[in-house]
Parts: C-alpha cells; sequence; structure tokens
C-alpha cells in the first residue's frame, strides 16, 4: 500500500510489521537500505469461537480445527450472552501508545487466560492473568485479575491472545488496562480499538541454511571505567547460506563503555562511564576473528566497520543493533573453506571494540544451533526390561545413581523383590529417599585443628576430606551423588574469596544435600541465600545505589543465577531444542535491563543475625546459617525483571513518597511494609525465574548429563522435563520425581543404548577414584596402625 517517488513514501499501508526496502537515487548512483516499520493498520482484532465444546476447561478448545464463526472487535470486550458451551480466542497486537509501565486487568465468566508476549513474536508469550472457578462480575474491575506490571515501549507491538472457555449460563469477557501515569487500583478503560491491529501469520517454514549463535561477553583483559566495572553483553546470529557462499550476521549489544570520541551534542554520560545519544550506544569497530590458527596467529576473518563493497554493510538506526551480508569469498590467508570449517569447529568469533577497550571489550564465539519455530512432542520410548536381577545390570545402576558399587552394594540390589508394579531400581531409590542425610560440616568440626603460629586452620582441605569420607563410605549414595551434580551447576570454589574457609564450602554443600530430594525452587533460594555463595558472586552486603558516590548494585550474582543457575540464555522447547522467532532467530531470555532489576532485587542481604532488623550491613560473619535481610539498605524503587514485567518496589509510606535512594529513618523501620519488601521481593524474583519455562530443559538437560550421558536425546530431555513441569498431580519442580524420570527412563536403563557410539559420559577423575575406593573398600576402618614403630594411630 505504499510507495516511493522522488525520495518521498506515501500511500496507506495494508499490512504492519516490518520491512526492508532498497532506495535508489534519481540517478541510479546510489542505493541504500530503509528500515521500515508499519506499526499498525487494523484498529481491531479477530474473534474465533468455537461451539459445542462441554464443560469450562481451557485446554479443551480445539484451536488447531477452524473455528465456527470469527468476527471482528474494535476494543477488547467481547459481545456478553452469546451463547452456552463455547470457546473463543481473541489475538492480535496490542501498540504501546507511550513507554512506562501497564497493568492489564481480567474480566471473564468461567475460565479465561491472557497471554502477552515480550514482543511481536507468538512464541514468546507468557500467561499473565488468568481466571478460574466460575469467573468474575462483568466489569467489575476490584473483582478482575491484574497482571503484573508490565513494561512497554512507545510504539512497540506486542502479540497479545485471550483465551476463553464458557459453559452455559450467561458469559461475558473483557480486558482494560491503566497506562503510565494513571492510577495502579482500577483499570482506566477497556483496551481501546486504536491499540490494536489484527494478527498475521510468519511466513510458513524456515529460513535456508545453518545458523551458528554466539554470546557476547566481556573480554579478557579488557578494563572498567574509572569507578564502575564493564557492563556489555550482547548475541549475535550467523545464518550460512546453502551452498555456503554467503551469510546473515546480526548483532545485538547493549552496555558498551562508549565511542571514539566521547559525548558528542545530545549525548551524555552515565554511571558507568559510557556515552550515548537518546540510549543508544555504538561500538568504535567490530571484527569477526580466528581462533589461533596459521602460525599460532588470530586472524581478522570479516571486518565490520570496512567490509568489502559488496556486502551491504548497515548500521540499525538505533544503534546496538548491527545487520550484515557477508560473502564468504577468499580473504588474505584465509581461504572459503578455511572460513567456513573454522565456523562449523566453532573456532570463530565476535568481538566489539570500544574506546576504553580498543582491542575488543566483549567477544563470543559461534556454535551451531538446533532450533525450530514450532514444537511437535517426541513419541513414547519403548519397554525396557528390569535387568537388576543381574550382575551387569546392577553395576551399571550404580556408576549412575552412586559414587560407585561395591559387591554387597549389588548383592542387596539384587536381592530386592519387585513388588507394586516397582522395579528393583525404583525401590532402591524410594529406599535412598528415606535415609538421612550425612552432613559434611560435622566432619570438619571433628578435624579442625590450630594451627603451628596458635590461629585457625579452616583451609578447604577440611570439606575436601569430609567430602571424601561421605562419598566414599556414607548409607545415603544417591543423595550424595545427586548434591554433587548439582554442585556442578551451582558453583562454588575454594579458590578466591572463599579460600581458607573450609566451614563456609561445607555449609553451601550441606544445603544442597539437605534439599536435593525436596522442591527446585527451595534449592535456587537456598543457593542465593547462602554466605558461601553471597561472598563468592558479591550478593552479601550488596548495598542500594548511592548517586554522591557513584555506587550501584553488583551484578554479578543477578546474571549468573538467570545464566548458570536457572534459565541459561536463550528460550528453549521442552525437549531443549532452541525456540526460533518468526526471522528464525533465537530468544533471549533477558537483557541487561533484567540483570540491573535483579541485582537492585538482591540488595540489602547481610550474614544471618539474631533480634531486631539491622540498619546497616554490619552483621559479623556468620558462615553456618542463611543471609539475613537489612531493610533499610534495601532498594525501594521499581525493578524490571524477566519477560517485561516490574516489581512497583514500595513508592509511597504512609501517604508520603518514598525516595528509593534516601537514608531511610526510624520511621520507615517500623513500618511493616516497609521491613516486608525485601524478603517480598526476593520471592517474587525467585518464583518468576522457578517458573520460567526454560528452566526444566536447562536444568534437567545437566542433571543427565552429571548422572547418565552426556548426549541425551531430545527423546529422553523432553521426558524428564515432562516430569519436572508436573509430577502428576499439578506440582512443579519435585527432584524425587525428576531423579526416577532420570535413572528408570528407557536411555538410562535400556542396554540397546550401550551400543551407540555418543552414549554414556567419561567419569569426572574423582567419580572413578570414588568407584574403586567403593569397590574395594574393606568392611572396616578400625585398626591400630604403626610407623616405624615411634607412634601408633588410631582410625575409627
Amino acid at each position: 500500500g505504499l510507495s516511493y517517488v522522488n525520495g518521498v513514501i506515501s500511500g496507506t499501508p495494508t499490512a504492519a510489521g516490518d520491512y526492508q526496502i532498497l532506495v535508489t537515487n534519481a540517478g541510479g548512483t546510489s542505493t541504500s537500505l530503509l528500515n521500515l516499520r508499519v506499526e499498525d493498520t487494523g484498529a481491531s482484532v479477530s474473534r474465533e469461537v468455537w461451539t459445542g465444546v462441554e464443560g469450562t476447561s481451557i485446554p479443551s478448545i480445539q484451536l488447531t480445527t477452524p473455528p465456527v464463526s470469527t468476527s471482528a472487535l474494535t476494543s477488547l470486550a467481547a459481545p456478553g450472552n452469546s451463547g452456552d458451551n463455547f470457546g473463543a480466542r481473541i489475538r492480535g497486537y496490542i501498540t504501546a501508545p507511550s513507554s512506562g509501565n501497564y497493568y492489564f486487568w481480567l474480566s471473564a465468566s468461567d475460565s479465561a487466560e491472557f497471554w502477552l508476549s515480550n514482543d511481536a513474536e507468538v512464541v514468546n508469550s507468557f500467561k499473565r492473568a488468568s481466571v478460574t472457578g466460575g469467573g468474575t462480575i462483568p466489569q467489575s474491575w476490584p473483582s478482575a485479575v491484574k497482571s503484573p506490571w508490565m513494561a512497554l515501549e512507545n510504539g512497540k507491538r506486542y502479540y497479545f491472545e485471550i483465551l476463553h472457555k464458557s459453559g452455559t449460563g450467561d458469559d461475558h469477557l473483557a480486558l482494560g488496562w491503566s497506562k503510565p501515569g494513571e492510577g495502579t487500583a482500577t483499570p482506566s478503560e477497556v483496551v481501546p480499538g486504536y491499540a490494536l491491529s489484527p494478527y498475521q501469520a510468519p511466513q510458513a517454514g524456515s529460513s535456508a541454511g545453518t545458523l551458528y549463535v554466539a554470546t557476547l561477553l566481556r573480554q579478557n583483559g579488557a578494563i572498567d571505567p574509572p569507578g564502575s566495572t564493564l557492563r556489555g553483553v550482547g548475541t549475535a546470529t550467523l545464518r550460512i547460506s546453502e551452498d555456503e557462499t554467503t551469510a546473515e550476521l546480526r548483532v545485538n549489544y547493549s552496555g558498551l563503555s562508549g565511542t571514539t570520541d566521547g559525548p558528542a551534542a545530545g549525548q551524555s554520560v552515565a554511571a558507568d562511564g559510557s556515552s550515548s545519544a537518546n540510549g543508544v550506544i555504538d561500538p568504535t569497530d567490530w571484527h569477526v576473528h580466528s581462533d589461533p590458527y596459521l602460525n599460532h596467529q588470530s586472524y581478522i576473518i570479516y571486518d565490520g566497520a570496512e567490509p568489502l563493497p559488496d556486502d551491504g554493510a548497515q548500521f540499525a538506526p538505533n544503534g546496538s543493533f548491527l545487520y550484515h551480508k557477508w560473502n564468504l569469498a577468499p580473504a588474505g590467508t584465509l581461504g572459503l573453506t578455511d572460513i567456513r570449517e573454522l565456523i562449523k569447529q566453532g573456532k570463530a568469533f565476535i568481538n566489539l571494540h570500544t574506546a576504553l577497550n580498543p582491542v575488543g571489550e566483549i567477544r563470543g564465539n559461534f556454535t551451531l544451533a538446533n532450533g525450530s519455530r514450532t514444537f511437535s512432542p517426541p513419541p513414547a520410548p519403548p519397554a525396557w526390561p528390569d535387568d537388576g536381577n543381574t550382575y551387569a545390570g546392577a553395576a551399571r545402576f550404580l556408576a549412575q545413581a552412586s559414587y560407585g558399587a561395591s559387591p554387597a552394594d549389588i548383592s542387596a540390589l539384587r536381592a530386592l523383590t519387585p513388588t507394586g508394579g516397582k522395579s528393583r531400581y525404583e525401590l532402591w531409590i524410594e529406599d535412598q529417599f528415606s535415609k538421612p542425610v550425612t552432613q559434611s560440616w560435622p566432619e570438619v568440626l571433628r578435624t579442625f585443628r590450630a594451627d603451628v603460629q596458635g590461629g585457625s586452620a579452616l583451609d578447604e582441605t577440611l570439606f575436601f576430606n569430609s567430602w571424601w569420607r561421605n562419598s566414599i563410605s556414607g548409607q545415603d549414595q544417591l543423595r550424595q551423588r545427586l548434591a554433587f551434580a548439582l554442585s556442578q551447576i551451582h558453583v562454588i570454589s575454594g579458590q578466591g574469596p572463599l579460600d581458607n574457609r573450609g566451614d563456609a564450602l561445607a555449609f553451601f554443600y550441606d544445603k544442597l544435600a539437605e534439599s536435593c530430594f525436596g522442591n527446585f525452587r527451595d534449592i535456587l533460594e537456598t543457593t542465593t541465600l547462602t554466605p558461601a555463595m553471597g561472598r563468592y558472586l558479591d550478593m552479601r552486603n550488596n548495598d542500594k545505589p548511592d548517586p554522591a558516590t557513584g555506587r550501584i548494585p553488583y551484578e554479578n550474582y543477578a546474571r549468573e543465577i538467570k545464566q548458570l543457575f536457572a534459565v541459561g540464555l536463550y528460550r528453549m522447547w521442552p525437549d531443549g531444542t532452541l525456540m526460533l522467532n518468526s526471522k528464525d532467530q533465537p530468544i533471549d531470555t533477558y537483557s541487561q535491563s533484567e540483570i540491573v532489576g535483579f541485582a537492585h532485587v538482591f540488595t540489602g542481604w547481610t550474614d544471618g543475625y539474631d533480634g531486631a532488623y539491622r540498619t546497616a550491613l554490619n552483621a559479623p560473619s556468620n558462615w553456618l546459617r542463611l543471609m539475613r535481610e537489612v531493610p533499610a539498605r534495601h532498594y525501594t524503587g521499581p525493578k524490571r525483571i524477566l519477560n517485561n514485567e516490574e516489581l512497583p518496589g514500595l513508592p509511597s509510606l504512609g501517604g508520603q513518597s518514598l525516595d528509593p535512594l534516601a537514608v531511610h529513618n526510624s520511621t520507615h523501620w517500623n513500618q511493616p511494609a516497609y521491613q516486608q519488601l525485601a524478603a517480598q521481593e526476593l520471592d517474587v524474583a525467585h518464583n518468576q525465574l522457578f517458573n520460567h519455562p526454560n528452566v526444566g530443559p536447562f536444568i534437567c538437560r545437566q542433571l543427565i548429563q552429571r548422572l547418565v550421558t552426556s548426549h541425551p536425546s531430545r527423546d529422553y530431555l523432553y521426558r524428564v522435563v515432562q516430569k519436572f513441569n508436573d509430577r502428576g498431580d499439578g506440582v512443579r519442580g519435585d527432584m524425587q520425581a525428576v531423579i526416577k524420570a532420570i535413572l528408570l527412563d528407557y536411555e538410562a536403563r535400556s542396554t540397546e543404548m550401550l551400543a551407540k557410539p555418543a552414549y554414556g559420559k567419561q567419569r569426572e577423575p574423582l567419580l572413578r577414584v570414588a568407584a574403586a575406593g567403593r569397590a574395594f573398600r574393606p568392611d572396616t576402618y578400625a585398626g591400630n596402625f604403626s610407623q616405624s614403630g615411634t607412634r601408633t594411630i588410631t582410625i575409627d
């Protein structure tokens, strides 16, 4: 519907979306690429209806079949009393009229769900509100269900979907909202037509070629801005064409430290030393390099700032996105085949340069991405025979579920009698669930000693020795093995800030052992509040911002809890493959904004203490209890968390506005709302992380790799994730259900898997040693031993 003539675009657009247009000057001597976004075209959305659907269950709506009827809505209010036993879907796009925070209220009969995407992509949608139990009073907003506070951007389209299931009797549905600057108690209006546009299905299929992904993090050797730390992050994708002659290169980045010339007109200097124009930061240069290759050197294989003339390089208008078309022609000492092979082998990396770090500030290697736009569940596996009565079967199972099998362990497992439809393996697992935890800290305390100078010696060797004793002799073998697997995911180290803190390491490990048969939600929060993790990743004594000194909250743990401990970097399907959007690009799970938001959530926590709330982060060091909040040092302002959701904080107290950066006094300290905020926000943040759909595939894959096989199939992972998501009664994250799913799956138990070259895992060296120790361990260690006749050592 648009035309371009003599430098002018005119006409009426007929379809919303993002378009790339080649424009040429009158003489035909210059061509440019124009990125054009059509925000809105319809002022309406469609309502699809399926009739003859009994009950009030949302899943009963047959969305994969054609609807019985379709109509247009000019606001998000459906016609009332339109029939009995029907299901309906309203979907389209909401365009935010201004940047800021929005609330949505869902009012409906019987059952309804409101889904809103983080962007215009259908696959990136999350459920924001749901109505159950008979519904609400028609547009009686106090009875409606309120969404989280949503951070939306001016002019940006967000895909939404409302599912409505009505039974018999009167029916109704409406979605209201309050926009930035309006009240937050009730909606200002039903979402109006001017903010709506109709749904458009993405083009079918996936782009041809092979996709590679790189995660850009701080480059080794990069220096921090004065008085601050580097906060740059990014992602890059590289799609190589089917004939492997060209590649499309896209880079998203944020938080870089500045440009070559410093702040220009209209720019400002941020707290981290970066310069920006309207919030935009640009790199000074960027390249794709090879890892050390010929003559042990790294070569530039693509120059982003000075590409070849026919590569069509373009900076996107927002300055935080790059798009280049790269012709994989021979260049320099590296030919076409070399470049392709370097990329395929993961030996090509991209880095972005800044004036502060001209050699490179952030970088990441390209790796092959396995992903798709859509998901279909894999088939059910065949049954496997219970070979627990055989020596080989029992030994193989115990190698996965313990630190190794002794002859007595194997005999005990083989002697079990299958009953109640449960195999020997399942009976052994359930028996292990009932065994009390063997702890490390008591053994550290028992072996604690004074050193020769009369001081204390709580070095990490005390913990390592206690861990070895438990691994070899502990009766709770499954618990100890799972605690070790979790410690390889929720990682701390005796090197660095926890050197000579054997007590802290032991307490952290004991907490993993205590909770590993419980729920992953509790494991996640316990990890956060252990003083060892607090010290290792800087959450302990993390203070709220202070503009006078330039202090900002530490972001270390805020980043790692997402990247390493919970959700990973990219959205995943339930089988662990990457979820791709309509442009066949992977979807980030978080950005720098969410890192900053979580860093502010994690302010105001110190070592565990007793008595009244402290007003400073000065509790005595205590490595043997969970951390406790100091409300006066917790940031009370809004905080961005995952999926465009924002915690409102505590904007006022006692009818007065509350400055989140101020030094508050006893009038605030004694107010329950003030005292409870830090713990409430910590709880909400962990709930959101735990309920993210990535947690199941991200954590379960790693547990399978630690226990059974390094390369689990998508089928295997999918089956385990289903148990993580729901153990059978609606409970999510039950670790006992997950452990059974891992160890009793076809791919863990079937002997057919042993013939597959990629099956199994190379055991960690300590597991190989522990297995030998358990296999050849004597029945008892008790006895007296002499050394050169000079002293007697008693071992018990």
